[in-house]
């Protein structure tokens, strides 16, 4: 079980303040056994595989610095990974990192709904909420995405200041980089299942019990000290993940 993240960082252990995009990773273990920390893997073309085309794809949203909205679904394995500047997505086995064949796709042609409501192009961030739903957002708005009925919920899109009490006070209602919602099985002792974290710029928010948590929001490297030590100043990409 962990945490997964594209992480855009400047400078870090080096004095030059160069720009830099790696792969990071926390794994999480039983509260008997010791913690492990952020571990860098290193860029796109060296942690997914696939068809040339699309690990290059995905390389290059990564470089642009702009967000990758990500949602993965626990329940077939499979991470979508949305690349908004060409408005495509891919779609891989989260186990093996490999990326599906015949991908990049469109999104709005497989994402019911999507075109419809103004979300084909220009989301920045995405939330696997459970079995039945995601999250899409876009600006200081929001989609719920049916992922059983494969299409956007009636009603949508709304304000994100609207639904998600406590984002106006913490200036995170007019964007969001990344998110993630640990799922029911999660074991750590700084954060509960269900708990949903979201990131802007360098700041991140715990989202717990319907409202922002007490304290928030936080530098990312001061809630991830690895990641501060590592010179993250944004993340573009979060998701949970059960496999080592």
């Amino acid at each position: 079980m962990g945490i997964d993240m594209f992480c855009e960082a400047r400078g870090g252990s080096k004095s030059d303040g160069a720009l830099s995009l790696s792969w990071y990773t926390k794994r999480i273990r039983p509260s008997n056994m010791p913690r492990v920390p952020f571990v860098r893997k290193g860029a796109a073309e060296e942690v997914f595989s696939g068809d040339p085309a699309a690990v290059r794809a995905l390389a290059k949203t990564l470089k642009s610095g702009v967000s990758i909205p990500t949602v993965y679904v626990p329940s077939t394995d499979k991470l979508y990974l949305m690349l908004m500047p060409d408005s495509t997505y891919l779609r891989c086995q989260l186990r093996t990192r490999k990326i599906d064949e015949n991908y990049p796709l469109v999104f709005a042609d497989y994402w019911r709904g999507v075109k419809a409501a103004g979300f084909e192009a220009g989301i920045s961030a995405a939330l696997w909420w459970d079995s039945d739903t995601a999250y899409l957002f876009k600006g200081a708005d929001y989609l719920r995405y049916s992922l059983k009925n494969d299409k956007v919920d009636e009603g949508y899109p709304q304000n994100i200041a609207v639904r998600w009490d406590d984002f106006a006070d913490t200036g995170f209602s007019t964007g969001i980089d990344a998110a993630f919602r640990c799922p029911p099985d999660w074991s750590d002792s700084d954060s509960k299942p269900g708990d949903a974290f979201f990131f802007r710029n360098d700041k991140v928010i715990l989202f717990r019990g319907g409202k922002v948590a007490p304290g928030f929001p936080m530098k990312i490297g001061d809630l991830f000290p690895e990641l501060g030590t590592a010179g993250v100043t944004r993340v573009l990409a979060a998701w949970a993940s059960p496999h080592e």
